[in-house]
């Protein structure tokens, strides 16, 4: 459940693997595209599951990836700077800005 409209979506690709990055609100969401690993549903079944995610003291307004690192904006509180750690699925603050203009 995203708190606030999508206002960014990117793609990140680490280890082979693609994942999806969504920025909505003040909560960045890492999802990846997949089979469901329930028995009772059906085979082949597709979807959209969330494996990592990120709680900005900002509203997410753009974000650019190089490599695994991520760069979120926002037009008031400035940068953060995140890793995308694949070993443990975790997105993890490096940096930010501490004097938003």
């Amino acid at each position: 459940v995203l708190l606030g409209p999508v206002t960014s979506l990117s793609r990140i690709t680490c280890d082979n693997k693609h994942r999806l990055v969504v920025g909505a609100g003040a909560e960045v969401t890492v999802e990846q595209w997949g089979s469901v690993s329930n028995g009772a549903t059906e085979s082949g079944l597709q979807r959209l599951t969330q494996v990592g995610f990120f709680h900005a003291n900002m509203q997410v307004q753009d974000l650019l990836i190089f490599k695994n690192f991520l760069l979120l904006c926002d037009a008031y509180d400035s940068l953060h700077f995140l890793v995308w750690r694949e070993s443990d699925k975790s997105l993890t603050l490096l940096a930010k800005d501490y004097d938003p203009t």
